[in-house]
């Protein structure tokens, strides 16, 4: 994964955006003549997207961004700065949309919590399963490590132990199926 870059200030940020909490809308505010080079720079920018939407059309994986001084970033990372004034390692949506930009659906997270949230693509087998020989085999991650959990006589004894593991160590964003999300 590549490195992050920094964000622009707060301070610059909100003087770029007007942000809804509860609906998780931002728009372009009119930008001081301070954020351009030049004045035809800041009278066509202001013209062009002041009181517009914030935001590219959602990219492929659902997440939207916005270029800002001279840098695409993810809109709920610049939205998590502007209220916070903090940049942590991920953002997390709690719901897992990516489009979901309420302030009350996000939340610091670093890449260990942030994967713990996931949901596992098609699987035969429910999330912490495998099967091993005629027995299904319970197991989850935890810093680092990998925790066996035993081997059970059905894949739902083996994903209760999963999802019972899941919960005691990692707490809110344990997400124990698909189901969940």
């Amino acid at each position: 994964m590549r490195p992050t870059l920094p964000l622009p200030t707060t301070e610059y940020l909100r003087e770029c955006f007007e942000y809804d909490p509860e609906t998780g809308s931002m728009f372009w505010k009119i930008r001081p003549r301070h954020h351009f080079g030049s004045d035809r720079m800041w009278r066509s920018t202001n013209t062009r997207l002041a009181g517009r939407a914030v935001g590219s059309k959602p990219l492929s994986t659902g997440y939207r961004y916005v270029r800002v001084a001279d840098q695409n970033v993810f809109l709920h990372r610049v939205i998590f700065k502007m209220m916070t004034g903090l940049e942590p390692p991920q953002v997390d949506h709690i719901n897992l949309l990516p489009g979901d930009n309420r302030w009350a659906n996000l939340r610091e997270a670093d890449n260990a919590r942030n994967m713990r949230n996931s949901v596992r693509g098609n699987r035969i087998l429910p999330k912490g399963v495998t099967l091993v020989g005629s027995r299904y085999k319970a197991r989850i991650n935890h810093d680092g490590r990998q925790i066996h959990l035993g081997f059970h006589p059905s894949a739902a004894a083996a994903h209760a132990a999963y999802v019972d593991a899941g919960r005691e160590l990692h707490g809110e964003f344990f997400r124990p199926s698909r189901s969940d999300a």
